[in-house]
Formats: structure tokens, sequence, C-alpha cells
């Protein structure tokens, strides 16, 4: 298991609501925003290697919704 920690931003609130985690368009975590920040405890076994993620912000009323990319770098199995 490890843990990703996603922050969003909005210009004018702190962003509420779910972000969900997927890889390979599997939802492998979802949490709830706390002041606009939530850590995700990923429990699919990912092999030894380069991963890319997408984090999914799926907005509220005072804040659009959005995605975004990133790299993860699992070194043990």
């Amino acid at each position: 298991d490890f843990k990703v920690k996603v922050v969003v931003t909005a210009t004018s609130s702190t962003p509420t609501g779910r972000v969900v985690i997927t890889y390979k368009g599997e939802k492998i975590g979802k949490g709830k925003l706390v002041d606009g920040k939530v850590k995700i405890t990923i429990t699919k076994n990912l092999k030894v290697g380069k991963h890319t993620l997408v984090a999914k912000y799926k907005g509220s009323s005072t804040a659009l919704p959005s995605k975004t990319k990133f790299t993860i770098k699992i070194v043990e199995g």
C-alpha cells in the first residue's frame, strides 16, 4: 500500500468534494477533500517500475472539475 496526497485549489474558495485516483481507467482510490486536501491510500498492487495515475476532482458548486496525470515509481514489490 502507498498514499497519494492531492491538493485542489481554486481562486475564490477552498474546494470541497471528492477526488478519485485511476490507473489505466480503473478506480484504485478515492477520498473526500478537507480544506482542499486529501490523502488517499492506494491498495492496488502495482509492479516495480513507473506508472501513470490520474487524479480526478469531481467539482463542486464553487469549483470546476479537473484532472491531472502524474507518474509514480514503485521500487519494491
